[in-house]
C-alpha cells in the first residue's frame, strides 16, 4: 500500500537466497510467486514472468495446489502486462477453475477473497479481447465474492476491474 516496492524486493531477494541456501523449495516457491507480482509492479515484466514460471514449476514439482494457483495467477498477470492477452486469459481461466467452489479442498490455504482476484483480471483480459459479455460476467462474480469476503483491498481491486471492463466496452 505504501508503494515501497524497491524495499520489498530487497527483502524478497534476501528471502529467496535463504530459501535456496536451506533447500526449502516450498518457501522458495512462495517467495518467487510474490516476487513475480512485485516485479510486475515495478515494470520488470521479464523478471515477473521468470519468477512466476519458477514458482509454478516448483508448485508442480511439490504437488502444492495452493502455490500452483497463486503462481498461475501471478504468471497470468505478467502475461497481461506484456500484452499477451491470449496466454493471460488461459492462465486466468485456469486459476478461476481451480478456485471454483467444487475445488474448495485445493484452495483451503488461500483466503476466500483470493478467488475474486483472477476473476477480476480475467474480466479485464476478456474486455481487451472484445469479449464483453464474458468479461462483465467474471467482473460481476468477482464483485460478489469480494463483497461476501468484505475485504477492502479486494473490493477496491474488483471495482476497478469492473470499471475497466466498462471503459473498454
Amino acid at each position: 500500500p505504501l508503494g515501497q516496492y524497491g524495499r520489498i524486493l530487497e527483502y524478497m531477494r534476501e528471502a529467496e537466497a535463504l530459501a535456496r541456501e536451506l533447500g526449502d523449495r516450498r518457501r522458495l516457491g512462495r517467495v518467487l510467486a510474490d516476487m513475480g507480482a512485485r516485479l510486475r509492479n515495478v515494470g520488470d515484466h521479464e523478471g515477473a514472468l521468470a519468477a512466476s514460471r519458477q514458482a509454478r514449476d516448483i508448485a508442480r514439482e511439490l504437488g502444492d495446489a495452493t502455490l500452483q494457483i497463486e503462481a498461475t495467477y501471478r504468471l497470468a498477470q505478467a502475461h497481461f502486462a506484456v500484452g499477451d492477452l491470449s496466454q493471460a486469459t488461459a492462465l486466468f481461466l485456469e486459476a478461476v477453475h481451480a478456485l471454483a467452489p467444487e475445488n474448495i479442498a485445493r484452495r483451503a490455504a488461500l483466503p476466500i477473497f483470493f478467488a475474486a482476484w483472477p476473476r477480476a483480471w480475467l474480466g479485464l483480459a476478456l474486455s481487451h479481447l472484445g469479449r464483453f459479455t464474458e468479461a462483465l460476467e467474471h467482473a460481476c462474480e468477482a464483485i460478489r465474492i469480494a463483497e461476501g469476503a468484505d475485504h477492502p483491498h479486494t473490493l477496491m481491486e474488483v471495482n476497478g476491474a469492473l470499471g475497466g471492463v466498462g471503459l473498454e466496452r
